[in-house]
């Protein structure tokens, strides 16, 4: 299901020397990334499981302190809602679509916020249905080329990934093995003729980058580009 390419001469590869010039910068763009070979760039949304009738305004989406955080088990507590989410009253959402009553509440513009508000989950399926019909779109085959340029060996059992190579991959299998490890790896997914590109990055919490060219972009994707987000190469993605 998934093959090393051997003798492939990744010192080739258009964003090879890129992902090699990264490391001790404080702020890393998109543009660190990916080279200058693609005219458009989006980020693909989670989707998520909301609970509507959760009081955001009223609960510390950030508790700094201990009598904070207390404070905020209290008031779950009253209202009821502490604990497990209850799958029957969730609604979901495209991260893109989250209504406008939990805004500044589920923004992930204010991750810390976010990631510790009790009144959601990322609808796991859901999400990793919508990578691959991404892939499926741009695919002319079954098989996907994946280069790793960062990975952290998390010692798994047989894992079958390694850095500096270059892989083979059926697309079902492909992203059953990255959300293994959560997709927390610097990973390209592409065409040979590097057309596109389905970037996912080493230590950061945010979704996949879908690089495309304006041919890609007006055709293939012409179905599902309204359900993305759009970057540019300025985008940031670490600044310390």
């Amino acid at each position: 299901m998934i093959d090393k390419i051997k003798n492939f001469r990744i010192e080739e590869l258009p964003f090879y020397s890129l992902s090699m010039k990264i490391q001790n910068r404080k702020t890393i763009t998109l543009n660190d990334f990916l080279p200058n070979i693609y005219t458009n760039y989006y980020r693909i949304p989670f989707y998520y499981d909301v609970l509507t009738k959760f009081p955001f305004e009223e609960f510390i989406g950030n508790p700094s302190t201990l009598f904070e955080s207390q404070k905020n088990d209290k008031f779950l507590r009253e209202k009821n809602i502490y604990g497990s989410l209850n799958p029957k009253l969730l609604t979901t959402f495209s991260e893109k679509d989250l209504p406008p009553f939990s805004f500044e509440n589920i923004n992930v513009s204010n991750s810390e916020k976010f990631w510790k508000s009790t009144a959601f989950k990322i609808n796991n399926n859901k999400t990793l249905e919508r990578y691959k019909q991404i892939l499926s779109i741009l695919l002319s085959e079954t098989q996907a080329l994946i280069y790793i340029s960062e990975y952290w060996d998390r010692e798994i059992k047989d894992f079958p990934l390694e850095e500096n190579a270059v892989f083979k991959a059926n697309l079902e299998y492909l992203i059953q093995i990255l959300n293994d490890i959560n997709f927390d790896l610097t990973a390209y997914i592409f065409d040979i003729s590097y057309q596109w590109c389905f970037l996912t990055i080493f230590d950061w919490d945010y979704t996949p980058i879908l690089a495309v060219n304006k041919k890609v972009n007006d055709t293939n994707l012409q179905s599902i580009v309204a359900d993305l987000i759009e970057v540019d190469q300025s985008y940031i993605i670490f600044n310390n």
